[in-house]
Formats: structure tokens, C-alpha cells, sequence
């Protein structure tokens, strides 16, 4: 994971927007400290509003996740290997898998 996250970090511009789960917010700011994630582990910095949408898109609808891409300009993605954005990204021919591993899956949207 980290050599294919290391590249995608080198070659992404400073604030290049990436999706992740918030379980993964931090492991990138210290890791691809280039890209801009989409929501990390301080959640007083979200507001209420955001983290409620964040948490319904988590728990009942993923696809949330295409309006989200819309929106932010975002064209990677990293989260929870098994989790639901995973199997819904998994399931988008438009997604495609740059790196799997036990705990997160790199995906990039073509």
C-alpha cells in the first residue's frame, strides 16, 4: 500500500482532493501529506451536518459517495478494505483497484 500511495502522493499537485474513510484521515496526512483529505479523526472541524451525511453515506448509502465526487474533484480513493464504500467502489466499473490490503484499498476512477 504505502509504495503505491508514496507514488500517487509525489505525483499529485499540493491539495489534490482524495476520498477516504475517517478511519484512514490520519494514516494519510502523515503518509501522502500532499493530498487533501476528505475527512479525518477531528471531527470538531466537520460540523455536525457533515459528519451526520458522512455517517448515513457509511452506514446506508454509499453512493453518496458520487455526489461527494461531483462536488470535491476527487479521483482516488482510499477505505476500509470490506467496508461499505469498498464493496460499493468494487462494484463501479468507473473505480478500479490500485492497491488492496488487509486494512484499506486504494482505488482510482477512470
Amino acid at each position: 500500500m504505502l509504495p503505491k500511495l508514496d507514488e500517487l502522493n509525489r505525483s499529485s499537485v499540493e491539495g489534490t482532493p482524495l476520498f477516504n474513510d475517517l478511519n484512514q484521515g490520519g494514516f494519510l496526512m502523515y503518509h501522502a501529506p500532499r493530498l487533501r483529505v476528505f475527512i479525518d479523526d477531528r471531527c470538531s472541524l466537520y460540523g455536525t451536518a457533515f459528519l451526520t451525511a458522512y455517517d448515513r453515506a457509511r452506514r446506508v448509502n454509499p453512493a453518496e459517495i458520487g455526489r461527494w465526487q461531483q462536488r470535491y474533484g476527487f479521483r482516488h480513493a482510499l477505505v476500509t478494505t470490506g467496508g461499505p464504500f469498498d464493496r460499493y467502489l468494487a462494484d463501479d466499473p468507473q473505480w478500479v483497484v490500485l492497491c488492496r490490503a488487509p486494512a484499506a484499498t486504494l482505488y482510482e476512477c477512470r
